[in-house]
């Protein structure tokens, strides 16, 4: 009787274990969503007439004066990554506003720059702070191209 206790038992395991594999897996898609590229269009800009090199300074600039702390910056690879706590007040959010960004020349004149944004775990997707930083990432580039180098001892 034990036997057979056994076989019956180890029957229903081997039917769970078979029906299981039958269990409908999550699909996995790597193609964009329209949403995806309106995304990317106003977390991106080009930057015409300057080098990798200064545009990364503006930026890095840029998250400074906007009380970021650089965490990371690669200017071999074109990355900064900075964060700031956010202190949400009347029930706005609360948490870490991680930015990252990649530097990359499209063209010996030309310049582009995506920057992606995370408050905690989600993306920022509203399109005005991205308008917001790359003004200040622009005001930069200007100040800093329109700059005079000081005369030494003076």
């Amino acid at each position: 009787m034990n036997t057979k206790l056994t076989v019956v038992a180890g029957g229903w395991v081997l039917v769970a274990l078979l029906l299981g594999g039958c269990v409908a897996q999550p699909s996995v898609s790597l193609e964009m969503e329209d949403s995806a590229v309106e995304v990317r269009s106003y977390q991106s800009r080009t930057y015409e007439g300057v080098a990798v090199t200064t545009v990364m300074h503006a930026m890095v600039s840029t998250l400074q004066d906007l009380g970021f702390v650089i965490k990371m910056g690669d200017a071999r690879l074109g990355l900064v990554s900075a964060s700031r706590f956010e202190h949400g007040g009347f029930g706005a959010a609360n948490g870490e506003l991680l930015i990252t960004a990649t530097v990359r020349e499209t063209s010996p004149e030309d310049v582009e720059v995506r920057v992606n944004a995370r408050l905690g775990m989600l993306p920022v997707e509203d399109p005005e702070p991205y308008r917001d930083f790359f003004a200040a990432v622009s005001q930069a580039l200007f100040l800093e191209h329109r700059a005079v180098p000081a005369k030494a001892g003076g």
